[in-house]
């Protein structure tokens, strides 16, 4: 346990610090008092944090519930949502929407659930909720945003990801998802433009490293792919995706050794990764082995 407590409710937090209070809600990640490093941000920004803190503490007080209650709501809605069981997670939001209406975070959590059901209307509906409860809530813009990329309504992703950017310029996350929605356009100059505002501001990002080489590999900058790729993997060594996409770059660059390297590493990460299969036997193809390709073809058609 630490010596830190949640700003709206007062309990006590454990060590390292969660994203968010078990009790409440809070987002712990994103708040100032808390993270020492999202303290050199723009006066407007901590002057909305300090209006959506009081907004915050004031529906905590006036809560008709018991804080046991409460916690039990948020337990088995943020709780249940970290470990996948999302079904749950709405349920129990849902209780608490119903203590509460005003809840915003309430309405976050089981926002975040449909949209990982893929029940993207639902998602939308949740996070404009949450958005008419806290105009200034940064997050549930880019929730909202990532819901309608989901949709494949990039325009409206893009107003959304542009707003949580205006609340919070300091938002390495919205900048990411901007600039995919920028690339979804076939905007890439836009998307690498954004990508590179998002290592800015968090240089270990490593999706920020792998986005901006997917938008440079698709104008056939292979080099600077490589390169960006290779920084996602030096940052998440653990990264398959990041793996595929340099497995990617290596093979239109004509090296299918290495090509076929980085895509075995992507399947011994993750080995159910069909398109790892795919490219991996687009690339012994390449070389000449034909029985090798035909195993990793044979394998992609059971996954995909």
């Amino acid at each position: 346990m630490s010596n830190k407590q949640c700003p709206v409710c007062e309990k006590n937090l454990p060590d390292p610090l969660p994203p968010f209070c078990e009790q409440c809600g809070w987002d712990l990640e994103n708040d100032l008092t808390l993270v020492p490093s999202l303290h050199k941000i723009p006066e407007d920004v901590q002057r909305k944090y300090v209006q959506r803190l009081a907004i915050a503490k004031r529906v905590w007080s006036e809560r008709g519930v018991s804080k046991e209650k409460a916690e039990e709501y948020f337990e088995s809605g943020e709780a249940y949502y970290s470990k996948g069981d999302y079904d749950r997670a709405i349920e129990n939001s849902t209780k608490a929407i119903a203590v509460d209406p005003n809840n915003v975070f309430a309405y976050t959590t089981r926002g975040m659930a449909h949209h990982a059901k893929g029940d993207y209307t639902l998602a939308i509906e949740d996070f404009t909720k949450a958005i008419a409860i806290d105009p200034d809530d940064a997050e549930a813009y880019h929730n909202r945003g990532y819901a309608y990329f989901g949709k494949g309504d990039f325009d409206r992703a893009l107003a959304d990801y542009t707003k949580a950017i205006a609340i919070n310029p300091n938002n390495a996350f919205a900048y990411t998802s901007r600039g995919d929605a920028y690339y979804a356009k076939r905007d890439f100059d836009r998307a690498i433009e954004d990508h590179t505002k998002a290592i800015a501001i968090k240089p270990d990002y490593a999706r920020a490293y792998a986005d901006r080489g997917d938008a440079y590999y698709a104008k056939r900058d292979f080099d600077r792919a490589i390169e960006d790729h290779t920084k996602a993997i030096a940052i998440k060594p653990h990264y398959a995706r990041a793996y595929r996409d340099r497995g990617s770059d290596y093979y239109m660059k004509g090296d299918y050794d290495r090509a076929i390297e980085d895509f075995t590493k992507a399947i011994a990460i993750e080995p159910d990764f069909a398109d790892a299969y795919n490219n991996r036997g687009d690339a012994y193809r390449k070389t000449g082995r034909e029985d090798a390709a035909k195993r990793d073809f044979e394998k992609y058609e059971q996954l995909k």
